[in-house]
């Protein structure tokens, strides 16, 4: 089975945004959420599935930002088809995102180049 690494950003403050946007977009439960050092940081795990998200220190005057990484194991058709979900719905939600995947080896080390989503 193949296995892919996501990593993007979301110019938003809006942790219950995020989280729902989350949901729907992966179709899982709802993440666990906690207060970190910085903000709201959010976990979803499963059988070859991890995603993390996290509200990112920003400098005064520039956009609030959550910042997405994560990986899940599949055939690249179902992982695009997926990730492509999650970024239709941050467009429909007026959320900006910007998203990029890529297939990994077993040791996370890159195996091409990654698939940027507008």
């Amino acid at each position: 089975m193949d296995k892919f690494s996501f990593n993007g950003r979301f110019t938003t403050d809006d942790a219950q945004a995020i989280s729902r946007l989350l949901q729907d977009g992966f179709k899982i439960p709802e993440p666990r959420t906690r207060v970190g050092r910085i903000g709201v940081e959010m976990v979803s795990e499963s059988d070859g599935f991890y995603l993390f998200c996290h509200e990112a220190a920003t400098r005064p005057g520039n956009p609030p930002q959550y910042l997405l990484e994560g990986s899940m194991e599949g055939a690249l058709g179902p992982t695009r088809e997926r990730l492509q979900r999650l970024v239709t719905l941050a467009h429909e939600r007026k959320i900006p995102i910007d998203l990029e995947f890529v297939q990994v080896n077993e040791d996370g080390d890159e195996l091409g180049e990654p698939v940027i989503f507008a």
